[in-house]
């Protein structure tokens, strides 16, 4: 994840965007509890206690 916020920052630098280099801030650290808590979905509860913990408390 933190790969792709870094193609996404750089892209947002050489097009000049300051929202897309904003954007970046919060793809890297919430991507993955969001992506836990969507598979959560599919499978078990216990995944959702996983991925959702982290998301309330990057939020707060």
């Amino acid at each position: 994840m933190l790969i792709l916020s870094g193609i996404i920052a750089s892209y947002g630098l050489l097009t000049n965007s300051a929202p897309v280099v904003i954007g970046t801030m919060l793809v890297a650290p919430l991507m993955t509890p969001i992506i836990g808590s969507a598979l959560s979905l599919s499978y078990t509860e216990k995944f959702s206690r996983i991925g959702c913990q982290p998301q309330i408390g990057g939020r707060l």
